[in-house]
């Protein structure tokens, strides 16, 4: 054996330890009440990861490919093992605190009730390892699946500290496929190019997306390639969706959230503009509002396909009633006014419940009526115009930056939509008639 193998097989037993090591840490983390301490122990897992990381970049610097794979095939085997038996754990600590609670009976019902506290503790740890295992098992079932990794209880400490974190994995279900038990995805072989480059772009979104770092975009904490795709690693957010606001309330939202929502989300779509990226699947559901009512745009899946330009073609990822003409046909015109023409469908959707007409369906024959119309006394005019002035169909006609329609929602200055101009145009013409007379 060459001096350079030992090297990479010294290295990978070092990345193993590394790996076993993080999720130590979690599970220690878990199981504390004190969150100080916990926080401190996941701030150590953490650095554990940059550790990871830098020893693999370490073996692929030196030609250590083939051993990293490998390596990987058998961490996640053994993460699955480790997953599983701590699944087997918690059973059997809940079938112990099961006979304590028929040995204590009726004689003590203060430790009757802190047993049952305890055993509510145990159950949200099995449910989260369970949720882990599930996950390790299908590893990215359907097309950039985004799958929470655990998904956090109502209460308990495993949920605030374990459930820190989704993984986003690029398995397009058109391209390949992962039977149950499989490590590495089967592609067909005219597959194989599409699915290099897809997996090219999603790890260049990866990229990208780790030099963000704004409050109002998802924070992207780790990429890697590994089972012959590439997974992305996010913050985990408390809240739900702003599709889920709206279906709560039936749209009918209050100005007054609609403006605070989209001034905020605004700042952060204008960082990624800023970074020469556009989303092109801005909706509801990809709007996620936090618990403190502060909104994280998501999901930038569409967006990939704008950062290489390549001989191959990806299927256009957008949603019908957000998207702009231009996602349609001209894609080349594509711009943030493209974005902006989502945020007005999703603004509209606040206060209709559902999507305006779509855009290629407007093209033949528009059939949307103007929200200052349809809305007219329950929203301000203001707000009513912006709208209509973010879904014309000539994208020149739109505001044209994100800070334009910044202004607006803030009533700094007016929008410069059809309704105003038709006002205007309207007036004349009225003085005009007066005039003859």
């Amino acid at each position: 054996m060459g001096t350079n193998q030992k090297i990479i097989d010294a290295l990978c037993l070092d990345m193993a330890k590394e790996h076993g090591a993080i999720y130590q840490y979690m599970i220690h983390a878990a199981q504390l009440r004190d969150t100080l301490l916990a926080e401190k122990i996941m701030d150590m897992a953490r650095e554990e990861m940059w550790h990871f990381d830098w020893l693999v970049d370490a073996i692929k610097d030196r030609g250590g490919q083939p051993t990293l794979d490998r390596a990987a095939v058998f961490m996640s085997a053994a993460l699955g093992d480790s997953v599983r038996a701590d699944v087997a754990a918690e059973e059997d600590a809940l079938d112990h605190y099961e006979r304590t609670l028929d040995v204590i009976g009726d004689t003590d019902p203060a430790l009757t009730r802190l047993i049952e506290r305890i055993m509510d503790d145990e159950r949200h740890h099995k449910a989260a390892f369970v949720r882990m295992a599930e996950a390790i098992a299908r590893d990215g079932e359907g097309a950039y699946a985004s799958t929470p990794l655990i998904q956090p209880p109502e209460a308990g400490l495993l949920g605030s500290v374990l459930a820190v974190e989704y993984g986003d994995v690029y398995l397009p279900s058109s391209l390949a496929l992962r039977r149950e038990g499989d490590v590495l995805p089967s592609i067909a072989d005219e597959n194989i190019a599409t699915f290099r480059y897809g997996m090219k772009c999603f790890f260049e979104e990866g990229r990208a997306l780790a030099k963000l770092s704004h409050p109002n975009v998802v924070r992207v904490l780790n990429f890697f390639r590994a089972n012959e795709t590439v997974y992305l690693v996010m913050r985990y957010e408390r809240g739900r969706t702003l599709q889920e606001h709206i279906q709560a309330r039936r749209g009918a939202m209050k100005e007054n959230f609609i403006r605070r929502v989209f001034t905020l989300l605004l700042n952060g779509l204008r960082e990624v503009h800023a970074n020469k990226l556009l989303h092109l699947d801005i909706k509801p559901a990809n709007i996620y509002i936090r618990n403190d009512i502060t909104p994280v745009l998501i999901d930038f899946g569409a967006a990939r396909q704008t950062l290489t330009a390549e001989g191959f073609k990806l299927n256009p990822m957008y949603t019908p009633g957000f998207a702009s003409p231009e996602h349609y046909q001209k894609r080349e015109i594509l711009g943030p006014w493209s974005d902006i023409y989502s945020i007005g469908a999703s603004i509209f959707a606040c206060l209709a419940g559902a999507a305006p007409q779509a855009a290629d369906l407007r093209v033949e024959k528009d059939r949307y009526v103007s929200a200052t119309k349809i809305f007219a006394d329950k929203y301000s005019d203001q707000l009513l115009e912006t709208i209509d002035w973010c879904l014309q169909l000539d994208h020149s006609k739109r505001p044209q930056s994100v800070m334009a329609l910044q202004k607006v929602l803030l009533r700094e200055k007016d929008p410069e939509g059809p309704s105003r101009r038709s006002f205007v145009t309207n007036l004349r013409g009225a003085l005009g008639r007066l005039a003859r007379r």
